[in-house]
């Protein structure tokens, strides 16, 4: 049989899975056809019941017990050579196509990545993530998600930023000036909060009990801080002139 390369991906960015050819149950060892048995009850039970985020838990599912959490396998062009996850998209009875599943690995795979993000993004329903899933991980992907969860941003809004996107990387990857500096501002909100001194630290009583090695710690980067805040002021003092003289003396 031909050497099968891995599924390619439709113009939305779900994962379509190759037609299997041979039944792949005649080379399931007996674990295997218990592990897809499992699987088939687990999705069918979670689809039947309306569980809240129910494509969330069935992809995590299946990225964790097909793929034992390898994002870099289950995101490959290969992931569905899998003879248990092939044998379990051609079962009759489950609830879901392969299509569908596919898409549910690729948002799971990218929920690792969401859960590093230190601001909340429950407000991001399931379509939101799937459009998210044509995007690399990475800064664009952070201030689209910020966006979302923050700002309220569609998706069909997401879709057209996405779509703007990809269509920038192919004409040679110029960003347009008003994204650009809207990528810039969610970063600097994102900043401000994370250089903040917590309300916690303002009791002076705090630190009396403060090891010599914390209390030395804290003080290093709290003065190196001062240092890199004291540089990036004159940076911002600098566009900040540069925004006023573009407003007396225009184009």
């Amino acid at each position: 049989m031909t050497e099968d390369t891995g599924p390619d991906e439709n113009s939305e960015g779900n994962v379509i899975i190759p037609e299997v050819v041979e039944d792949d149950e005649d080379i399931l060892s007996p674990q295997e056809k218990l592990l897809v048995d499992d699987a088939v009850r687990f999705i069918n039970q979670t689809v039947k019941a309306m569980i809240l985020n129910a494509e969330l838990r069935i992809g995590d599912y299946l990225l964790t017990v097909f793929f034992h959490n390898d994002i870099k396998r289950a995101t490959s062009r290969n992931a569905f050579k899998n003879a248990s996850l092939s044998s379990l998209c051609r079962r009759p009875e489950i609830s879901l196509d392969r299509r569908y599943l596919g898409s549910m690995i690729k948002v799971a795979a990218q929920e690792r990545f969401i859960r590093q993000i230190d601001f909340d993004t429950s407000g991001l329903n399931y379509t939101h993530r799937l459009y998210l899933t044509r995007l690399p991980d990475g800064e664009t992907k952070i201030d689209l998600v910020d966006e979302c969860a923050n700002r309220g941003l569609s998706v069909r809004k997401l879709l057209l930023r996405i779509q703007g996107i990809e269509n920038s990387e192919k004409d040679g990857g110029e960003i347009a000036p008003e994204r650009m500096i809207s990528q810039f501002i969610s970063r600097m909100n994102r900043s401000v909060g994370k250089i903040a001194i917590p309300g916690t630290l303002s009791d002076p009583g705090l630190f009396s009990g403060l090891s010599p090695d914390t209390r030395m710690e804290l003080k290093s980067k709290t003065m190196q801080l001062i240092e890199h805040i004291e540089g990036i002021r004159d940076q911002y003092s600098s566009l900040l002139e540069m925004l006023e003289n573009n407003e007396s003396n225009p184009p």
